[in-house]
């Protein structure tokens, strides 16, 4: 796997926000890591929603059938910012759904700013860490 910090966007995006914008003022930043769930079959979901509490009974039983897609998001602290992660489903039928994993920080300084965004292979390192605890994997990068 490529080490994230030497991706040439990353590259790029240190280089413009260290020396392009050194003057101008900064206090919002994020970090933000997608990828695609891939289900083996509607059972595989099922399993899927119900390993992050969801529990679909009243719910199908309030749409009148068992053949709902149900997402979710959820935020918390981490290290000097904020995580969002959504992962939102499709309408109708689909064997994928994806996942958005967003660190974002506030910061006025910019050395510290940039340092946040040093932190993008720890973010990463999150991102697996839930992938594993909901014992799925993702296509991301």
């Amino acid at each position: 796997m490529e080490i994230l910090q030497q991706v040439p966007l990353f590259l790029l995006l240190k280089k413009y926000f260290g020396e392009i914008l050194r003057y101008t003022p900064l206090n919002v930043g994020g970090i933000n890591l997608n990828g695609i769930i891939t289900f083996d079959d509607e059972k595989d979901e099922q399993k899927f929603d119900e390993s992050l509490g969801i529990k679909r009974d009243p719910l199908c039983t309030y749409a009148g059938t068992k053949d709902i897609r149900l997402g979710m998001a959820f935020t918390f602290q981490w290290l000097e910012g904020l995580v969002d992660v959504q992962i939102p489903k499709s309408r109708g039928s689909s064997n994928s759904c994806t996942i958005n994993f967003n660190y974002e920080f506030k910061d006025d300084n910019l050395e510290s700013f940039l340092g946040n965004l040093n932190k993008v292979e720890l973010i990463n390192d999150k991102l697996k860490e839930l992938l594993q605890s909901l014992n799925v994997k993702a296509n991301h990068g």
